[in-house]
């Protein structure tokens, strides 16, 4: 049994978790300055899992995800691949490590259509603060299932254009269960060491975020109708799953 599991951050140093730990691995979606037209959206995805289990229920799965892809496919990145050019084989494999595997799932995605009646708020502020609540939706639940963890590593996708702001907003969230504020260490982490828990991040963020843009486009007339956005957000066990299109900031 593996002991503890060790991660390579943007500055270069080795984090070592404990298997207590829960782990939490983030990334955005969209510009937030809502500018794109195309795209006019924004958000934050991820996935988590304990430290104990992130081998096999993340990290071996998505090998062997990886193996039906070309090796000039890879590494995957979820907004480079286009469906006519995916196998009935991806498909299955992409599904199949979603719906299969028990592994915690959220996203929050704001839209230009968003109703803010906090203007004093910056998109990004409130985007920050929405994923804190999906991921409190999960934590809760587990712990309520006598699930325990000791503290929470949380590594977020290292962007240079936000990196001051996202610092500034992550650090002010805490994650309290009554009298209990859980520690949490945050890290900056780039998708260059291809680790499995950041790609899966931005799976789930992607998916999330291009499910609320075929809704609003009318493509489909409900989330549920795209299989993607159905084998990330409703998994075999529910608990571990929780997403939110926010339509208003109060």
């Amino acid at each position: 049994m593996v002991s503890k599991v060790s991660f390579s951050i943007e500055d270069g140093r080795t984090i070592t978790c404990p298997n207590s730990a829960l782990l939490i691995f983030i990334d955005d979606t969209g510009h937030e300055g809502l500018h794109d037209r195309k795209f006019p959206i924004f958000g934050y995805g991820g996935c988590l899992t304990f430290a104990i289990d992130y081998e096999n229920t993340i990290v071996k799965p998505w090998k062997e995800v990886e193996k039906t892809f070309s090796i000039d496919m890879l590494p995957l990145h979820a907004s480079e691949l286009k469906p006519d050019c995916l196998t009935d084989t991806n498909f299955e494999a992409l599904n199949g490590f979603f719906t299969n595997n028990v592994f915690g799932r959220f996203a929050a995605i704001c839209t230009d259509e968003t109703i803010s009646l906090r203007p004093e708020l910056e998109t990004m502020k409130w985007m920050v603060i929405a994923v804190h609540l999906r991921i409190l939706d999960i934590l809760r639940t587990l712990l309520n299932h006598g699930l325990a963890f000791s503290e929470i590593f949380m590594f977020v996708e290292q962007s240079q254009r936000t990196k001051q702001k996202v610092t500034e907003y992550f650090s002010q969230m805490e994650l309290q269960f009554d009298s209990h504020k859980i520690p949490i260490h945050r890290y900056f982490m780039t998708k260059v060491p291809n680790e499995p828990g950041l790609v899966v991040a931005d799976f789930i963020a992607h998916t999330a975020s291009t499910t609320v843009r075929s809704k609003h486009k009318g493509q489909v007339s409900q989330y549920l109708a795209r299989l993607d956005f159905k084998s990330v957000f409703t998994p075999k066990d529910d608990r571990w799953a929780s997403f939110e299109e926010v339509n208003e900031v109060k």
